[in-house]
């Protein structure tokens, strides 16, 4: 509708409903469809329908749909995850985890499942565990920021903030959008007394976001110390 108002040359009128616009495509109810799928008994059926229940939030409904799926494909690592996140959403942490460990046991490279875990045993403390889990993630999935974040954060409960730098560098290389990575890993720098390092990394976030104050007041610290050293040499 709005590029047809464009070609009309109504561009006020185009604009007002680019704005309306949402994110997916159009889509209309068609009860006798809904009842067609309802009878559909597949592994794919079901897990539609437990994407459907987890949309609406509706976790219990959605892990039942999920299971229904598995009885059907046993071996489907895309339905055992989500039946795992399910269930966390859910509260049941121990039952989660299992269904995690499942997807790992049968691909050791799934990133999506060992994230998982990682994620749930660095909420419980357990950052060794944790760590083997991100560190297989990233193993495997190079880009997977999310997972960097977690090793980054990780370490850091660990007190090895000195590993945890190279993990906020990969985050900012895959994405420099990530600011709280960019100032993170500066204070971890300063942190270290790292502070010519803190420097250009702070060069270098501010090339991206050049008009955030607290990376140029952190630049304005970090210079400030480094010129103090100079002096007492």
């Amino acid at each position: 509708l709005a590029l047809a108002y464009r070609s009309l040359g109504q561009l006020e009128m185009a604009n007002a409903h680019l704005k309306l616009r949402g994110n997916g495509e159009p889509t209309l109810v068609d009860p006798r469809m809904e009842e067609y799928y309802g009878l559909i008994e597949s592994a794919l059926a079901y897990q539609n329908r437990g994407f459907q229940a987890f949309e609406s939030g509706d976790w219990a409904t959605a892990a039942d749909h999920f299971r229904r799926g598995l009885e059907l494909e046993p071996d489907n690592l895309s339905l055992r995850h989500t039946l795992g996140t399910a269930l966390h959403q859910m509260g049941e942490v121990e039952a989660a985890i299992a269904e995690f460990e499942d997807v790992v046991k049968l691909s050791p490279s799934h990133s999506r499942a060992n994230f998982s875990l990682g994620v749930i045993f660095a909420s419980t403390g357990r950052y060794e565990d944790a760590h083997a889990r991100f560190a297989q993630a990233v193993q495997h999935e190079p880009d997977y920021v999310q997972a960097h974040l977690g090793l980054a954060d990780v370490l850091q409960a660990m007190r090895r903030p000195g590993e945890a730098i190279s993990h906020y560098r990969n985050v900012v290389t895959v994405d420099p959008r990530q600011l709280e990575s960019w100032i993170s890993g500066a204070n971890t720098l300063i942190g270290l007394e790292r502070y010519q390092e803190a420097d250009r990394w702070l060069v270098e976030a501010r090339k991206v976001h050049p008009e955030l104050p607290e990376l140029l007041a952190l630049q304005e610290t970090v210079q400030a110390i480094v010129a103090l050293r100079r002096t007492l040499r």
